[in-house]
């Protein structure tokens, strides 16, 4: 019996165990780093102006003309300017240089002009000038030497090129086409040495000459060498 018996307190022993599970470990979070974000400061005024691209104002598949010389544009001047000083028209500037828009100028910009254009630009002028007129703005189209402008439309006359700070005042007259006209007298710039335009609402009907004179106090400064030929439209 004895066997047995020390069978039976084995067993009971055995039943009494029980099976541990494993401990899970305990995780310890880590603590995250903060992120401090550094400001970004932009000084606008240190930013360079965007220089702009001639290229984007030349007409796909259209080439400019390689037989007539180059011509830097300077500051101040457009290219109704530029077709005065090279006996040409604007249409003519802007078919030789596929130009999109003829109102796109910029300083520094490289233009075709005829042969016989000034190589630099027009001095600055410290006496009268030798070769002025008068600039009109806007207009419908120009002609065969022609400016056509809507009738009863406000247009700006100026002084081209530009006249110095000591000019005083610039008279702006018109002179029919018909026989025997005399000039008349359609404006007045009483600062015309700020080189701005002044206004003129053109009549139901003209066609004529515009010319100006400037002066200096009360003196004649410069008379425009020649004058601008304007028509109105037909209703």
């Amino acid at each position: 019996m004895r066997p047995l018996g020390a069978l039976l307190i084995l067993f009971a022993a055995a039943c009494t165990l029980t099976t541990q599970p494993p401990e899970t470990p305990t995780l310890t979070p880590t603590e995250t780093p903060s992120v401090t974000a550094t400001p970004v400061v932009i000084d606008a005024r240190n930013t360079p102006e965007p220089t702009p691209a001639a290229g984007d104002n030349i007409r796909p598949g259209c080439t400019p003309r390689s037989d007539w010389p180059l011509f830097t544009v300077p500051p101040g001047m457009n290219l109704s300017t530029l077709a005065f000083f090279g006996n040409t028209t604007i249409d003519a500037l802007a078919e030789a240089n596929c130009l999109i828009n003829v109102d796109a100028l910029f300083a520094g910009q490289d233009l075709r002009v005829p042969p016989g254009f000034p190589p630099t630009a027009p001095p600055e002028f410290g006496s009268p000038v030798t070769r002025s007129r008068v600039g009109l703005s806007p207009y419908v189209q120009f002609t065969d030497g022609w400016y056509e402008v809507q009738p009863g439309a406000t247009v700006s006359l100026g002084w081209e090129p530009a006249l110095p700070a000591e000019v005083t005042t610039i008279e702006f007259y018109a002179t029919s086409a018909a026989a025997n006209a005399q000039p008349v007298l359609i404006a007045v710039d009483s600062t015309g040495g700020d080189n701005l335009w002044i206004s003129w609402t053109v009549p139901a009907q003209f066609a004529g000459q515009i010319s100006a004179v400037a002066y200096r106090g009360e003196a004649v400064y410069a008379r425009t060498d020649e004058s601008i030929n304007v028509f109105t439209s037909l209703s």
